[in-house]
């Protein structure tokens, strides 16, 4: 009996010399073990938010344009630029035989390029009821999401095209029926001539209003944007516009956006979005034409703002809480939990809360991804 117990005994000891062995060797490796450490302001990326893409038409308050087209033979002009015009004053006057061909001609014109219009709004609708593909399957045969935001993008540029060619074909036909009467053209609203075409460039390059009136100074642009980038526009924001008609770039000041959707739908990302129109005002108008179909560029402004983005592989969860390991205070790795916001590219990820640019922080998996190991700072840390 003694021997038994004395043997378990030795055992008992032998077996705490090695776990303590174990823990001592465990501990001695630790203080030995080192990790690096970076500070926050060498890796992280300032987001601003993407440049939101939006078409729209240049409008007026009051404005007057009269187009003249090749067909067409002035026989006087009784204005001239910066000239106050009241309703009723002559403007032009145009060879009144011709002036009833032309506008028989007009209104066949303006049936075909409806008829055009309806035909490019059946394509696009086509292309927004289109379910994108996922480019990593294999075997799927289609068209991307990012292709087919690409190919509406192109149809919506190619309608705002046409409804600009209509609008203008609206006009000319508006001018040639005033004129069947004697001729003359008169002046509908109150306000000054901006411009008066010459007449030996009628039906050449120039296809803009050959005169113009206008009421008051500044356009107006309206435009429109999806429901996920509502929150990203407010009044008073500064937005850049360019007309690929003219080549004028612009800038411009949001003065309202609309509370409710449109009725059309926006694709994007494989989902039908609802659009919410917006206006801005243009102030220098300088090139630009009423009716004018322009892009509009703009810059998130609300929920967009610029934020601390670090890789991921810096983060780690745990217990569904998110932490970093950032050097504490005695130079050692301490858990340091912080709040995080959106993914970005599939690559970073946004810290709201709980880190700051000057914290140091340390790749945290492997063996030196624990608390309490030891640090030494460097610039960059690659995995």
């Amino acid at each position: 009996m003694k021997t038994i117990w004395k043997v378990l005994i030795g055992v008992l000891l032998t077996v705490g010399i090695l776990v303590g062995g174990v823990y001592a060797y465990v501990k001695i490796s630790a203080k030995n073990l080192v990790a690096e450490v970076v500070p926050v302001s060498n890796i992280l990326i300032t987001y601003w938010g993407d440049d939101t893409t939006s078409y729209g038409s240049i409008t007026a308050d009051d404005y007057q344009e009269i187009f003249v087209s090749s067909s067409q033979t002035v026989s006087e002009i009784y204005v001239e630029e910066g000239q106050e015009v009241h309703v009723g004053d002559p403007i032009i006057a145009f060879d009144v035989e011709e002036a009833q061909i032309n506008v028989e001609q007009k209104k066949i014109d303006i049936a075909m390029q409806q008829n055009e219009i309806a035909l490019a709004q059946s394509k696009l609708a086509r292309l927004q009821a289109t379910t994108p593909i996922d480019p990593t399957a294999s075997g799927d045969v289609g068209y991307t999401a990012e292709e087919l935001a690409r190919m509406i993008a192109s149809a919506q540029q190619e309608i705002s095209s046409l409804n600009l060619a209509l609008r203008r074909a609206q006009l000319e036909l508006s001018s040639l029926e005033s004129s069947l009467n004697d001729g003359v053209v008169t002046a509908t609203i109150n306000g000054t001539v901006k411009k008066v075409g010459d007449v030996n460039t009628i039906g050449k390059e120039d296809t803009s209003a050959f005169i113009t009136i206008a009421a008051s100074e500044g356009f107006y642009v309206t435009g429109y944007i999806s429901e996920l980038k509502r929150d990203t526009i407010s009044v008073g924001d500064a937005i850049s516009g360019f007309s690929w008609e003219s080549g004028t770039s612009f800038e411009a000041e949001v003065v309202s956006i609309s509370d409710y959707p449109t009725d059309e739908e926006y694709y994007s990302s494989g989902a039908a979005e609802s659009n919410y129109t917006f206006t801005a005002f243009i102030a220098d108008t300088t090139g630009l034409q009423n009716g004018e179909g322009v892009e509009l560029t703009f810059s998130g402004s609300a929920e967009e703002e610029g934020g601390i983005y670090i890789d991921e592989y810096f983060v780690r969860e745990e217990d569904g809480k998110s932490y970093v390991l950032k050097q504490g205070e005695d130079g050692t790795l301490v858990k340091q939990y912080v709040k995080t916001g959106k993914s970005l590219w599939g690559s970073y990820i946004e810290i709201k809360a709980g880190l700051s640019e000057s914290d140091l922080i340390a790749f945290p998996y492997g063996k030196t991804g624990k608390e309490g190991i030891a640090t030494t700072e460097v610039d960059y840390i690659g995995y």
